[in-house]
């Protein structure tokens, strides 16, 4: 399993905006940067998904690319 950060958004037009990341610095510095006129309200989640090469989900595919040391 690996950690994905996914940036929640909900828009002013009142759709929601999801986009993954590979951090939580990442991700936190995404939302600090959103624009208070289009997101009223945003949130990092931590979600764990199966790697890439994992044959137990593989319809989860593509994700994002493991960084070195870490373990699939």
């Amino acid at each position: 399993m690996i950690a994905v950060f996914v940036l929640v958004a909900q828009l002013a037009g009142g759709d929601i905006a999801m986009m993954p990341f590979g951090s939580t610095v990442a991700c936190q510095a995404a939302m600090a940067g959103l624009q208070p006129v289009i997101a009223v309200e945003a949130q990092c989640v931590e979600i764990e998904m199966f790697a890439p090469s994992s044959v137990y989900a593989p319809e989860m595919a593509p994700l994002p690319v493991p960084k070195p040391g870490m373990r699939a």
